[in-house]
């Protein structure tokens, strides 16, 4: 064999063998890349599952559907069967399939995606709740070809939502109400007391103020015990609620045994005739107290202030200060009675 045949060929294996590694290379890139999407596949098997999304596509000529795992677990089909966009219906809670059937027939129309949130039903009894988005894809001709669908499980996050929107409405409660009578707090009071006044001083109306003490109170509690006082405060706050039941009647309790009355529009005549009653249906309960001289059993005092803003002008904090002295009053002059200032 000749020189130059020898080196033809070598030159040819050493062309060949470069072939062969380049082509190594790119196979080695390839399944790398085959190795990725593979990967990919399984991570969004895996978000899938966690976050509990069901995917699906249907051919819009024949209704045929291609599921994921946890779609065809949703509809109870085995793995392998063919789904039909029946089985998507029926997936759907009935009060909600015709919101979502009309939607779906839309986008088969105009191609525009849609988002709308509706009711499963899981096994047959397993209501859930899903956030569903749908996009319909459209060929030149006008014709619909297929429908791709994601549903996401929202049950859990609109459980906590409606438990956090309860939670928020106690604590807004709490913050305005007291918690052992129920009745409007101090904080409340302070805001009431402003605009009532704001508001009926602008329209030349009247405003009563009351201020009500249980009497001799502490004695109580150091004799009956604090469990037994919490009854008492209790007792006096429903009585309470129950003479100041208009529209325009306020109910505080202002500070430990101490509690208030702001009355809108009324006469002084109608606020002396409330707190009278008030003053009567609490001795008539005869809730034994043998510490309380004179009586020995539960009663209140309460002094009463008033302003006709047609006829005078008088501060917020001067009809405080006046119920307050008229109380003062009335504890001063043998308790269980009613002084107006």
């Amino acid at each position: 064999m000749n020189s130059d045949l020898v080196k033809a060929l070598e030159e040819k294996i050493e062309s060949l063998e470069m072939e062969k590694i380049q082509l190594e290379i790119e196979n080695n890139r390839l399944m790398q890349r085959l190795s990725v999407v593979n990967a990919n596949d399984e991570k969004l098997a895996i978000m899938q599952s966690l976050a509990k999304i069901f995917s699906w596509e249907v051919a819009s000529l024949t209704g045929r559907m291609k599921c994921s795992a946890e779609m065809m677990e949703a509809i109870s089909l085995p793995a392998g069967a063919t789904p039909q966009l029946s089985d998507l219906y029926q997936l759907i809670h009935p009060e909600d399939l015709p919101d979502f059937s009309k939607r779906y027939e839309q986008s088969q129309i105009n191609a525009e995606p849609f988002q709308i949130e509706h009711r499963i039903v899981l096994g047959g009894s397993d209501v859930r709740i899903v956030r569903h988005f749908c996009q319909t894809f459209i060929a030149n001709s006008g014709i619909p070809l297929k429908t791709i669908g994601l549903m996401q499980d929202m049950t859990a996050q609109r459980s906590l939502e409606k438990l956090l929107e309860k939670r928020n409405r106690e604590l807004k409660r709490q913050a305005v109400v007291d918690d052992l009578t129920g009745l409007k707090n101090r904080r409340s009071f302070n805001d009431i007391s402003k605009s009532l006044w704001s508001t009926l001083s602008r329209l030349d109306s009247r405003l009563g103020f009351i201020i009500i003490d249980i009497d001799n109170f502490k004695t109580y509690n150091d004799n009956y015990g604090h469990d037994a006082g919490d009854l008492v405060l209790k007792k006096v706050s429903e009585l309470l609620a129950s003479c100041f039941r208009r529209g325009n009647d306020y109910l505080f309790r202002i500070g430990g045994e101490e509690f208030c009355v702001l009355t809108a529009g009324g006469s002084l005549e109608e606020v002396m005739q409330l707190a009278d009653k008030l003053l009567r249906v609490v001795s008539n309960s005869e809730i034994p107290h043998k510490f309380n001289a004179d009586y020995g059993i539960v009663t209140i005092s309460i002094g009463v202030s008033f302003c006709d803003f047609s006829v005078q002008s008088i501060s917020l904090n001067e009809l405080y200060r006046l119920a307050d002295q008229a109380l003062y009053l009335s504890k001063g002059s043998g308790r269980n009675n009613i002084t107006t200032s």
